[in-house]
């Protein structure tokens, strides 16, 4: 065998190292501890990675509640979920209630903001049926794009709640769904309809 320490071959049956003298037992004995204790520090360095991703993925769970194996299921085929998800057919179908549903009101907005956009575009052009057109391009972008786009909001609402101590209960009043988005969803779209009647007398 070789001593562990100046690493010149030595008898197997010796002690003590014949080049440098040392106890060739004693240090064997402290690289099996170090090597013991190392052992220790990686499988607890292990099961913390595992237990911060169980983490995690209950926050993701908690957070989105409502069909969350159906969206995990889209976000994890795709390497890029913030970009591409896959199709969505509730956000093609009810595109904009499915946003009040799923609380991104700030998507809400921008669509409402782009049906008035097209409605002006009918009164400049004087082009009937274009706003109509657009709306259709909108609810197929949001068929495409509604997985990415809740992934995204999920993924920034997490950010932000993430320093605070929060319960499953908690993730589920910041995240889930809502009634309530649906309700406030009708009432902006009345109120679309209602001036843009006034504004460009298209309805």
């Amino acid at each position: 065998m070789f001593c562990p320490k100046c690493g010149n071959e030595t008898p197997d049956s010796a002690v003590y190292c014949p080049t440098c003298g040392v106890n060739m037992r004693e240090v064997l004995k402290k690289d099996e501890r170090h090597q013991l204790l190392e052992s220790v520090k990686k499988n607890d360095e292990s099961v913390e990675k595992t237990n911060k991703a169980l983490h995690i993925n209950d926050r993701w769970r908690s957070f989105v509640d409502t069909r969350y194996h159906y969206y995990e299921a889209k976000w994890s085929q795709s390497t890029q979920p913030e970009i591409r998800a896959g199709w969505n057919w509730a956000s093609f179908f009810v595109g904009l209630f499915w946003l009040g549903y799923r609380k991104l009101y700030k998507e809400v907005l921008i669509v409402i903001g782009l049906f008035f956009l097209f409605d002006l575009l009918v009164a400049v052009t004087g082009l009937p049926g274009i706003n109509t057109l657009l709306t259709f391009a909108v609810y197929i972008y949001l068929g495409f794009k509604g997985n990415a786009l809740y992934y995204r909001h999920v993924k920034q609402k997490l950010s932000e709640l993430e320093r605070e101590d929060l319960t499953p209960q908690d993730y589920r009043r910041f995240g889930g769904v809502s009634g309530l988005g649906i309700l406030i969803v009708v009432l902006l779209f009345f109120s679309y309809i209602g001036i843009s009647s006034l504004l460009f007398g298209v309805v």
